[in-house]
């Protein structure tokens, strides 16, 4: 009988006497399956040792951690792509929606990401023939009772529930420039627009004679309509309250807010209006009308949609913002009026000597 020696990493060599040749080092994760077909090296007494079973998680090599990363992605089973990408849109989710608002559109630049991330949901929950979204009435949820305080008025009663909108009623698209001067609308319950559109609403308000107009706020860029108003006076061409970001704007009408809520316009997209090159509702010019029946879907998504904004969230900010604008107006008003009185004729010239006794 001859003696075999034990093959050791010391001594590389085999029972028949023959050396080892050195298996070359892998450096990068392997799959199971080409390691389960590869034989086993045998042992001392020359038998083949079984191959180890292959454990439940692969773990590629600390110093290789992108490859191993990769192979696990593309190797993982679907539970486990899913769970990667929930967590990447996890990671993502608190970037900000909107970069750079100005100060005058801060609210509903802040709260468009808001919407933005819980429209897709509401879409998929529950979508209607017409491809939009119809939940629960939002209620005074929205409204904090803590911004009442600042209405000038009584008609606070907003997002009714179970709001039908009327069959004769006439509907138009309002684009605010700026959140503020909306604020301002829903504090006094007024509102103007350009010279062209007071004349087109006027026209259409004394059309109606006496049946319903309602108004689709949004203001430009937000991406959400943030309400329905109901017209309730003609338009006084003449008059110029000074309550707008713009003091261009001329001629006031009176208004009834009915809803105060973020709509995001993504549940609008399939309504479409055929006076407005086939385009959705929310792409409207200020003061477009939309017909009744596409206004009407529009009314009924707003009162069914179950927001979870409004401008009253930053009812507070834009009243410090009111404040400070008519501090400067009251400001920019005297200095003008100190100037006229400067420019009378017989006002004493600024350095001129007193006359003589």
């Amino acid at each position: 009988l001859c003696m075999l020696e034990e093959v050791t990493p010391e001594k590389p060599w085999r029972a028949g006497g023959q050396p080892q040749q050195p298996q070359p080092q892998e450096t990068g994760p392997r799959s199971w399956a080409a390691i389960a077909k590869k034989p086993s090296a045998p042992d001392a007494a020359g038998a083949a040792k079984p191959a180890a079973a292959a454990p439940s998680a692969f773990t590629a090599p600390a110093t290789n951690a992108a490859p191993a990363a990769a192979a696990a992605t593309a190797t993982a089973p679907a539970p486990a792509a899913a769970a990667a990408t929930a967590a990447t849109a996890t990671a993502q989710k608190g970037k900000p929606a909107v970069q750079g608002a100005s100060a005058q559109g801060k609210g509903a630049a802040a709260r468009a990401g808001s919407a933005a991330t819980t429209s897709t949901a509401a879409t998929t929950a529950t979508t209607t023939a017409a491809g939009s979204t119809a939940g629960k009435g939002s209620g005074k949820s929205l409204i904090p009772a803590e911004m009442l305080k600042y209405v000038t008025h009584k008609d606070t009663n907003y997002n009714p529930a179970g709001w039908v909108p009327p069959r004769d009623a006439r509907y138009f698209v309002i684009k605010s420039y700026a959140e503020n001067d909306v604020h301002k609308s829903i504090k006094y319950n007024v509102w103007t627009s350009t010279a062209t559109g007071n004349a087109r609403l006027d026209k259409a308000y004394a059309e109606q004679n006496g049946k319903p107009l309602f108004l689709f706020f949004s203001v430009n860029g937000s991406g959400h309509f943030c309400g329905i108003a109901q017209m309730t006076s003609r338009v006084d061409m003449h008059k110029q309250s000074g309550l707008w970001a713009l003091d261009k704007w001329k001629g006031e009408f009176k208004l009834r807010w009915v809803f105060v809520k973020d709509v995001p316009n993504v549940l609008f997209r399939n309504i479409r209006l055929a006076t407005n090159e086939n385009r959705p509702v929310f792409n409207s010019r200020d003061c477009q009308e939309v017909p009744p029946e596409q206004g009407r879907e529009v009314a009924e998504i707003i009162s069914k949609h179950n927001a979870t904004s409004s401008i009253f969230v930053d009812f507070e900010f834009h009243e410090q913002e009111e404040a400070k604008r008519r501090e400067q107006r009251e400001a920019r008003l005297a200095r003008a009026a100190a100037a006229a009185a400067a420019a009378a004729p017989g006002a004493p010239q600024a350095g001129a000597a007193p006359p003589s006794s």
